[in-house]
Order: structure tokens, then C-alpha cells, then sequence
């Protein structure tokens, strides 16, 4: 079964199923060193912290790392592509909380919500 190493805790629910799936490791910590000597082992690498570059090399039978979120900036693409691993995302993964954003924004706007927050 494959280690499955996240560098955060994820829903319950979806830690079961990954259970399922592998072994699943969530990180203890989070500072660069610490995440390369809990990643050594892994097979699949779930991305909600920057991950270092040396990442890659240090974890030999990585194949994926890949970012819980839209956007690629967590993870060194570059010393991935280089060390053979996918690089993944889930894009369009927030568009529903940004499109509520923006109606928000456009009706406080509108309605001068900062004006009357400050007079308040």
C-alpha cells in the first residue's frame, strides 16, 4: 500500500477514505526539515505548506505531490519535474467562495458598508 503523507490534517472524512487507500502520515510539523524527514518514506505527497526543494530529492519513492487548493505556488515544480514526480492540483477548487467574494464585495460597495461601519 502506498505512504500517503499530508503536510496538514485534512477532514475526517477524507482521512478515512486515504486510510483506505495507503497509509496515511500527516505531518507533525511543518518547518522545512521536519517535512523532509517525514516525506523520506513517501509515495504521494498532499501540499497545504511550501514544501523545500530538497524535498524531492531526499524522498526517493515520491511520485505525486499534490496541492490541496488551486495554484501551484506551495510546490517547487521545478525539482519536482526534475526528480520525476507529478505535479497536481484541484483547480476551480475555490471558485464558489470567490464568486461569493465578489457579490460581497460589490454590495458592501454599494451599500457604503465601510462608510457607515467607520461612522458607527
Amino acid at each position: 500500500m502506498p505512504v500517503i503523507f499530508s503536510t496538514h490534517p485534512l477532514h475526517p472524512q477524507v482521512e478515512t477514505r486515504l486510510a483506505e487507500a495507503g497509509t496515511l502520515r500527516i505531518a507533525a510539523e511543518r518547518n522545512p526539515a521536519a517535512l523532509i524527514e517525514e516525506a523520506r518514506s513517501a509515495d504521494i505527497v498532499i501540499v497545504r505548506a511550501p514544501l523545500p526543494a530538497e524535498l524531492f530529492t531526499a524522498a526517493p519513492r515520491l511520485r505525486a505531490a499534490i496541492r490541496h487548493g488551486a495554484g501551484l505556488d506551495m510546490i517547487p515544480v521545478e525539482a519536482a519535474t526534475k526528480a520525476g514526480v507529478l505535479v497536481a492540483n484541484v483547480p476551480g477548487a475555490n471558485a464558489r467562495t470567490v464568486a461569493e467574494h465578489v457579490f460581497l464585495v460589490i454590495l458592501a460597495l454599494l451599500r457604503r458598508l465601510r462608510l457607515m461601519d467607520r461612522d458607527l
